[in-house]
């Protein structure tokens, strides 16, 4: 009833139509009102060209869900600003994107399809307007080179495997930057990094399993530690602390950090300094040791609301959670194969805002305790167990 009344409502006011067959195709093409954002949902590949192209020339804002393979003619737009396509996940395809070259008021481009290879056309320098630029998709099957002369692109989400653009630090504009082929720059396009100066968010993958180079770590943490504007840092990158520990304990703070994700790195501890960053509000990490002093530097951030941890070996000593620590913290799930619930302990007046207090642990070790002072965590509402499978060697 609710999504029929916002239709509506939003059919009254020329705002955006919602097409889901054929029919409604053709009862938009008769419309009273030029149709400026269309949705097409499940399968219109019946409706005609030129119905299409008398209904899409006008049209603003174009989004395509559903069953059907139907891709319209780009060459029906005109006036496009907005142009996103979702297909199901298993769909093994090729998206044709290569007519886009022509959309010069576009500024908004986004594909999800993450089984099909996506089809650019080699140049794209004509869309100037272009501002966000996403790619959920098994892979592109020709990446346009002068990308990297896009002023305005501020949002770049490139599909897995791809590589950096070349020529990647010319491209000031950028302030959000996701990619999964590291191992396939060179170090200079890593280096690179360093000048995007206007840069708030970057996430950077390998493939499972995969590990950075010494030198490629040491070029991308030189990087970082240059990007004084960045709030959002996410490293999934496979790696043992004899590679990347030390390297990254030498990072400089990025001073406006507000998202820290080093889960599948396994350092030694925890960097020291990650006790500097007072915007920090999520924080994820997975060491191979954690004391209480280390705990101390996390619970000390006044800004900590999200924290996940995990801890390779656990020590004999009880890690305490001190009074006064982790102020407005909310979310706290801490993870380990053997048994956290003898391992944490918590003081009166330690994590005062706690809601939710998450371990997971290999269920052969658990020894039918819980941690010692949960009922000093006031505002504690939801307890969640994990227990996992620890297979043998």
């Amino acid at each position: 009833m609710m999504v029929d009344l916002i239709i509506s409502k939003n059919k009254e006011n020329n705002f955006i139509s919602v097409a889901y067959n054929y029919e409604d195709m053709a009862r938009l093409q008769s419309c009273e009102y030029k149709v400026h954002r269309l949705s097409l949902k499940s399968g219109v590949g019946g409706a005609t060209s030129e119905t299409l192209a008398t209904s899409m020339s006008q049209v603003r804002s174009y989004a395509r869900f559903g069953e059907s393979k139907y891709i319209p003619h780009l060459s029906q737009f005109k006036y496009l600003r907005v142009l996103f396509f979702e297909f199901p996940d298993g769909w093994d395809m090729i998206v044709d994107l290569t007519a886009i070259g022509h959309l010069f008021l576009l500024r908004y481009l986004k594909v999800l399809a993450r089984l099909a290879d996506v089809a650019l056309p080699t140049e794209i320098r004509g869309l100037v307007h272009l501002e966000s630029l996403e790619l959920s998709c098994r892979s592109v099957q020709s990446f346009p080179s002068d990308i990297t002369r896009l002023a305005n692109l501020f949002h770049l989400k490139l599909p897995y495997g791809a590589m950096l653009p070349e020529g990647i630090q010319n491209m000031k504009s950028i302030r959000t930057l996701h990619y999964t082929g590291m191992l396939k720059n060179s170090l200079e396009d890593i280096k690179g990094l360093s000048e995007l100066t206007n840069l708030k968010e970057l996430m950077l993958c390998t493939p499972y399993e995969q590990c950075l180079t010494v030198e490629h770590v040491n070029a991308l943490v030189s990087s970082i530690q240059m990007l004084r504007d960045l709030k959002h840092l996410s490293l999934v990158c496979w790696g043992k602390l004899d590679d990347y520990g030390s390297r990254l304990n030498s990072l400089v703070d990025p001073p406006r950090l507000e998202v820290l994700n080093l889960a599948t790195w396994e350092l030694s501890r925890a960097p020291r300094w990650i006790g500097e960053l007072c915007c920090l509000r999520v924080v994820s990490l997975h060491v191979l040791h954690m004391s209480s002093d280390e705990v101390r530097v996390l619970g000390d951030l006044p800004s900590l609301v999200d924290a996940t941890i995990r801890v390779s070996e656990l020590s004999q000593d009880k890690v305490v959670v001190g009074t006064g620590l982790f102020p407005v913290l909310e979310y706290f799930f801490f993870r380990s194969d053997e048994d956290v619930t003898a391992y944490l302990s918590f003081e009166a007046g330690a994590m005062p805002k706690l809601r939710t207090l998450n371990v997971a642990f290999g269920w052969q070790e658990w020894r039918g305790g819980t941690p010692f002072g949960m009922e000093c965590l006031p505002c504690l509402q939801d307890i969640r167990v994990r227990l996992t499978l620890i297979l043998p060697c």
